[in-house]
């Protein structure tokens, strides 16, 4: 079903929170949202963004009681999340694997799964302050790009991907360690992007 629609009228997301909570899967509603949230209040669902453009005006969070998988990579759609980006400890979300269709304004932080599907996530932040939370290898980016003036990363574990790069921005590693497994490790640092060395 389609417990949330918009329909010859217009949604104003103002600051709020839409929360997607079946335990099953419902149609997702395509439109401009604050806050999108996935939390379950029990089962395992999937739930699906169709093909298009879909905008995440603050932050996009998988919680709740159940284990939650947000599937970007059946559509393919353009996600555009100008906040934080949340993965649950029970939660999974799969990537496009279509590359330059999912933008991150703010920090990443995953303590369940991500599954990378060979894709691309472009962080473009432009303010500092921001943190990057990979949990561990099996959680790797495939291309990594950060790519925001006057944007700054600090990594809370170690930093896992195929690729990298920064072309925008200042990457601190602070003390952990970075692993890039594309033909030795492909990292490219071009235009204003910085990469601050830690003490790992």
């Amino acid at each position: 079903g389609t417990p949330f629609s918009v329909s010859g009228g217009t949604f104003t997301p103002s600051t709020g929170t839409v929360s997607y909570v079946s335990a099953t899967a419902p149609t997702i509603t395509n439109t401009t949202y604050y806050n999108l949230d996935f939390s379950p209040v029990s089962g395992t669902p999937t739930y699906s963004l169709a093909a298009g453009s879909w905008s995440v005006t603050n932050n996009l969070s998988l919680g709740g009681d159940g284990a939650a998988t947000l599937d970007l990579n059946t559509g393919d759609p353009t996600l555009d999340v100008n906040g934080n980006v949340t993965i649950g400890s029970n939660d999974t979300l799969t990537a496009q694997s279509v590359v330059n269709r999912f933008n991150v304004g703010g920090s990443w932080t995953n303590s369940g799964v991500f599954q990378n599907s060979n894709g691309k996530v472009i962080f473009d932040a432009t303010t500092t302050g921001k943190t990057i939370t990979v949990n561990g290898s099996s959680n790797s980016f495939n291309n990594a790009s950060f790519n925001g003036v006057g944007g700054e990363w600090t990594l809370s574990d170690d930093f896992y991907a195929f690729e990298m790069l920064i072309s925008n921005g200042n990457l601190i590693a602070s003390s952990r360690s970075l692993y890039l497994t594309a033909n030795g490790g492909v990292s490219m640092i071009s235009g204003s992007g910085v990469f601050t060395y830690g003490t790992s």
